[in-house]
């Protein structure tokens, strides 16, 4: 039996940070089984246009058309993250569909990797653009410095 999961997606604007203009900016909130995580539409709307029960701007203005229908592909494109992940078998957590829809890669990198990583690049480059002696003062540079 597959486990039920809540999924909901709400869009509401910031009244405490309204711009100079005196718009405020459209956030978007994601809630998974009561896990939840928000993040800017990267959009302002006069607070006047804003209908918070239908989480949409009144039509009346061409910018609330336009907000209207950004916010549309913006569902579309969450549900669509949402349907992947449950493909790939992933978990579908807020944190998951954010770094999906923004096309966030979250490998971790460790230190030490990176270290390794870097001195092999310069053993591949001796006698192409870096001389044997110079090697070893990059790799010692670059040690000194973490």
């Amino acid at each position: 039996m597959m486990k039920r999961t809540s999924f909901a997606i709400l869009f509401y604007i910031r009244r405490s940070k309204p711009t100079a203009q005196g718009e405020c900016p459209v956030y978007v909130r994601i809630s998974v089984n009561k896990q939840r995580i928000e993040f800017s539409l990267k959009e302002t709307i006069p607070p006047d246009i804003w209908d918070s029960k239908a989480n949409r701007a009144y039509d009346t203005e061409q910018k609330g058309c336009e907000l209207n229908e950004t916010i549309q592909n913006t569902i579309d494109k969450l549900r669509n993250c949402k349907r992947q992940l449950e493909a790939d078998l992933k978990p579908v957590t807020p944190r998951n569909l954010r770094n999906l829809f923004f096309d966030i890669d979250e490998t971790t990198v460790f230190l030490l990797e990176q270290f390794m990583e870097h001195n092999k690049r310069c053993e591949r480059l001796v006698d192409i653009d870096i001389r044997h002696s110079m090697e070893k003062s990059v790799i010692l540079t670059t040690l000194c410095r973490f």
